[in-house]
């Protein structure tokens, strides 16, 4: 559900797994991996729109649902996700990429949403690794072409 108060836009996804919580990018890091994806197969399919924030309701403890929260500019602690537009005809449009740490391990994930229909598909705990999440990314890109 996209949600419009005051001309703010919070997309409603829904998780695959609980208790995912985001890190925060740091600037440089995530400049890389657009300017990866941007150079890549990739690159050709889907264009950098900019960073989200994701967050939890307080009733939601198992995060379940989180609220994608579209922000202008990187903000070092909000910034939680890259957000992809998908070029021509998909079953998605968009594309919030976060990232997970449990422990010393961090992972990718992905959450392909369509903002017309609220549809979305959670992809989660991908290895942190550029090559492996262009891969996913890609391939799902290439699956859902409508």
């Amino acid at each position: 559900m996209i949600i419009n108060m005051e001309n703010e836009t919070i997309y409603s996804a829904k998780f695959e797994m609980p208790y995912i919580s985001c890190v925060n990018f740091k600037e440089k890091e995530s400049i890389i991996l657009s300017n990866i994806i941007k150079g890549s197969r990739l690159g050709e399919l889907v264009n950098f729109d900019g960073y989200a924030n994701i967050s939890f309701d307080e009733e939601d403890k198992n995060h379940w649902h989180p609220q994608i929260k579209p922000i202008e500019s990187f903000t070092r602690n909000k910034s939680n996700s890259l957000v992809f537009g998908i070029k021509g005809n998909n079953k998605y449009n968009k594309i919030f990429v976060y990232q997970t740490s449990l422990k010393e391990t961090r992972f990718y994930g992905f959450i392909f949403y369509n903002t017309e229909t609220n549809k979305c598909l959670h992809i989660y705990n991908v290895e942190y690794d550029h090559t492996k999440l262009i891969i996913g990314m890609f391939r799902i890109i290439q699956n859902n072409v409508i």
